[in-house]
């Protein structure tokens, strides 16, 4: 259950105070901010919120995918190209081994200049 505190406090003064932002941290329980008896804002620890953010475009993700499989707009598994990931990864791996060769490079000139010194 949320904490709860009157935003008629200084609501500054209320962040100012490292006290609430401790226990939001440390509980990971958002602390309810009211104002006249309703609720006005909710503060929370930002792991947290990013949890809740990802689960959320998780299940839009999935909602999307459901709507265009009810609406006869998905790929069966027959249909897909099962080759699309593997190339995206290879593709991945040469670039990275290209880096790996580029900053090879940059470190050898690096020594070598050293070196005339």
């Amino acid at each position: 259950m949320p904490n709860k505190t009157n935003a008629g406090d200084d609501l500054a003064r209320l962040i100012r105070d490292q006290a609430y932002l401790d226990i939001v941290h440390k509980t990971k329980i958002p602390l309810v901010i009211t104002q006249r008896g309703k609720i006005g804002a909710v503060l929370m620890d930002v792991t947290e919120y990013e949890a809740i953010i990802e689960k959320i475009e998780l299940l839009q993700d999935i909602q999307l995918t459901k709507s265009k499989i009810e609406d006869g707009k998905g790929t069966s598994n027959a249909k897909a190209n099962p080759l699309q990931g593997a190339t995206a990864f290879i593709a991945e791996v040469v670039f990275r081994i290209y880096q790996c060769f580029d900053n090879l490079k940059k470190s050898l000139a690096t020594k070598a200049q050293i070196k005339e010194l």
